[in-house]
């Protein structure tokens, strides 16, 4: 069954939840507006095409070149090469945000993330971000200053302007009324609002995200999906706000090894949120705790602090939230070109490392041959033989594996071409 036909279903069947939503209590609304969206989803886009290509080379066909190789160090240097890829992608902000400074806010589902950002716009008078999102049904959501209130929805690299129920719609809500999620469709939503807090650069937009959940179970495959797409959000990210309930008493293990894997970020700030909930003493000795597991295991951080999003006060007045955002004004911009180096850098070292290592059989291969012309013993000349033909067949493995990497590293340089023309 199509997704106009569900729709319509439920209009013909007049199944509709009590809401005060129009586009849940309206299907026809609903259709309209999913339409809209799959329109500009369907549109030709060479960039999005090339940054998905890019990603399986680098995620799927560079390791299986490699595996032949003999490097120590290679899931670091594939990890490297992911990020980067990442990085690249972050060229859509070129379009979207006229080249300004992205602060992530990131944290285990449940931390307060959207309740933070809208404490943070005067309170959340004016703008409410959808904070019923689910981790795998939800949206990446850019806010930032504007001339005036306004949401869109960017379907590849193009926006497209809703209003604030529509806004709201998008949320599990959306998907439990008519089975379907339209993240799949939705590349990110950007609000624009003309109440962004005086104490924060108009050069900064705020990413919201949904987070992760912890599962309990071990053979549920929820846990590592969610975290893979908060890792793949943040991973946008210049700068990192990780929030985490008071509540829960401490920052948890998933949390630092999550932090420690993120390593993309200039910065990173804790902010332990519902600061209301715990008293003064208990506030203080969290924080100190924080401090020491996160130094503990050599994560960088510019400082934990606790707020109180329902009064729109830090802990304290510590000042260190708007200190931060000062901070980062006076930074510069990532250098995308300069990722793109890196990434071509990296990929020639790789092809270095097959030429080292197959110089290195091949002087084997002749000391071998030196030793069978004058090994007097037949089993140690067989050995020997042996020996010789293993190292030629890895030569010529090798060979093939090279030449797979100049190919490849071919195709990734066209993407990366296609990805910075946008």
């Amino acid at each position: 069954m199509g997704i106009r036909d569900r729709i319509r279903n439920k209009v013909n069947n007049k199944e509709i939840v009590a809401s005060k939503n129009s586009y849940l209590e309206d299907p026809n609304k609903a259709l309209a507006l999913i339409t809209q969206i799959l329109a500009k989803r369907y549109a030709e886009n060479e960039r999005a095409t090339a940054l998905n290509e890019l990603e399986e080379l680098i995620k799927v066909d560079l390791p299986t070149i490699l595996e032949n190789l003999q490097l120590p160090d290679v899931i670091e240097r594939l990890q490297r090469l992911e990020k980067l890829g990442f990085r690249l992608g972050k060229n859509e902000r070129t379009e979207l945000f006229q080249g300004r400074k992205v602060v992530g806010l990131g944290g285990l589902f449940s931390a307060g993330k959207s309740s933070f950002i809208n404490g943070l716009i005067n309170g959340g008078s004016k703008l409410m971000l959808p904070e019923n999102q689910s981790p795998t049904t939800s949206i990446l959501t850019y806010v930032m200053a504007g001339a005036k209130d306004k949401q869109n929805v960017v379907v590849s690299n193009q926006k497209l302007e809703i209003d604030a129920d529509a806004l709201q719609a998008l949320s599990h809500e959306f998907e439990e009324q008519y089975h379907l999620s339209l993240s799949r469709f939705i590349d990110c939503i950007t609000i624009e609002t003309t109440n962004f807090p005086a104490e924060i650069s108009d050069e900064i937009v705020l990413l919201d995200t949904p987070g992760f959940n912890k599962s309990t179970n071990k053979h549920d495959k929820t846990e590592v999906s969610d975290r893979e797409i908060a890792f793949k959000q943040l991973v946008k990210a210049d700068y990192l706000i990780w929030l985490v309930n008071a509540e829960a008493g401490a920052i948890k293990e998933e949390e630092v090894k999550f932090l420690a894997e993120l390593d993309t970020v200039k910065q990173l700030l804790v902010v332990f949120t519902r600061a209301d909930k715990r008293d003064k003493k208990n506030i203080q000795e969290i924080i100190r705790t924080a401090e020491q597991t996160l130094a503990d295991h050599d994560i960088n951080f510019y400082a934990v602090t606790a707020y109180d999003s329902r009064a729109g006060k830090e802990f304290d007045d510590n000042g260190y939230i708007n200190n931060f955002f000062k901070s980062i004004a006076t930074e510069p911009n990532s250098d995308q070109e300069q990722d793109s180096k890196e990434l071509s850098a990296d990929l020639l070292e790789l092809q270095t490392e097959f030429a080292n290592e197959m110089k290195q059989l091949r002087a084997n291969l002749k000391e071998l041959t030196k030793q069978i012309k004058t090994e007097k013993n037949i089993l140690a000349t067989k050995s020997l033989a042996s020996l010789s033909l293993d190292i030629v067949l890895q030569v010529d493995r090798l060979g093939r594996n090279k030449a797979q990497l100049i190919n490849l590293q071919e195709k990734v340089k066209r993407r990366v071409k296609k990805i910075e023309q946008g």
